[in-house]
C-alpha cells in the first residue's frame, strides 16, 4: 500500500504541474510532490527489541537501535525531517550513526545532509554519490546536483560489512535493476533484508531507465533476495 500511495503522489501532482502550466501559473511539481509527501503520517512497526520500521513520507526506514548507538537505512522525502527525528529519538538517547542509502531517488535519500548533521556517517553505493551529484529530469521533475553535505561520504563497488549492535550488516551491490545504484542492506543476525525500490509489493515496479534501470535487473534483484531469506526472514 505504501508504494501504490508514493506512485499515485508522483502522478498526481506531475499531472497538476502540466495543469498549471497550461494555465500559465508557476508550478515546480517537484517542491509540489515533496509537500504532499512529507504530510504523509509516519507509522511505526517494531521489528525486533532494537529494530523498527518507519513508513509514509518516502521508502520505508529501517532503524537499528542499540547500546553501540543508532543506524538508519535511507531517510525519507524533504519535510519529513523533524518527523523522522523525533520517531528515531523517542527510541532513546544514544546518537544516529550511520546512515545507508539504498539508492539515489529523493524520497530516499532528501535527509541525508541533516542527518549527516546529528554526526552520522552516510554510507551508499559509489553510484549513488555520483548519480546525486549529477542534475536529472525525472516524472516531470527537475533535481539539481544535492550539496556536498548530502552526499555519501563512504561508498563501496560491491559489497560493505559493518558490526554493529551485535548484529552483521551486510551491503551489497544488486546488478542495475530499479536503477543503477541499488543495494541491499541486510542485518545477518535478525534476518531482516531491506531491498530498498527493487521491491515494489502488490504493482508493477517503476523502473528509472534514466539511470540505469531495467526490468531483468529487476527480477534478478527478487531472484537474489528470496535466495538470501529464509522462511522467518521479513523483507
Amino acid at each position: 500500500m505504501l508504494e501504490i500511495t508514493r506512485r499515485d503522489l508522483l502522478k498526481t501532482t506531475v499531472f497538476a504541474g502540466a495543469v498549471a502550466a497550461r494555465a500559465q501559473a508557476p508550478a515546480d511539481p517537484l517542491a509540489a510532490t515533496r509537500a504532499q509527501m512529507a504530510a504523509t503520517p509516519i507509522e511505526s512497526t517494531r521489528l525486533m527489541n532494537i529494530m523498527t520500521m518507519l513508513a509514509g513520507p518516502g521508502g520505508n526506514v529501517i532503524v537499528q537501535h542499540g547500546l553501540d548507538g543508532k543506524l538508519i537505512v535511507d531517510t525519507f522525502v524533504r519535510g519529513a525531517f523533524t518527523g523522522l527525528k523525533q520517531r528515531v529519538d523517542a527510541l532513546g538517547t544514544a546518537p544516529i550513526l550511520f546512515a545507508i542509502d539504498t539508492h539515489w531517488h529523493f524520497d530516499h535519500t532528501d535527509n541525508n545532509e541533516d542527518v549527516r548533521k546529528t554526526g552520522a556517517t552516510l554510507i551508499a553505493h559509489e553510484n549513488t554519490r555520483k548519480r546525486l551529484s549529477e542534475p536529472h529530469d525525472l516524472l516531470g521533475m527537475h533535481f539539481n546536483p544535492a550539496p556536498a553535505a548530502a552526499l555519501p561520504g563512504e561508498t563501496f563497488k560491491q559489497n560493505h560489512r559493518l558490526a554493529f549492535n551485535n548484529e552483521y550488516i551486510e551491503m551489497g551491490y544488486f546488478q542495475p535493476a530499479h536503477t543503477d545504484t541499488d543495494i541491499y542492506v541486510q542485518f545477518v543476525l535478525s534476518e531482516v533484508l531491506h531491498v530498498g525500490d527493487t521491491f515494489f509489493n502488490g504493482i508493477y515496479p517503476f523502473i528509472d531507465a534514466s539511470t540505469g534501470g531495467n526490468i531483468n535487473g529487476m527480477i534478478a534483484a527478487a531472484d537474489q533476495a528470496l535466495r538470501m531469506t529464509g522462511p522467518r526472514a521479513r523483507i
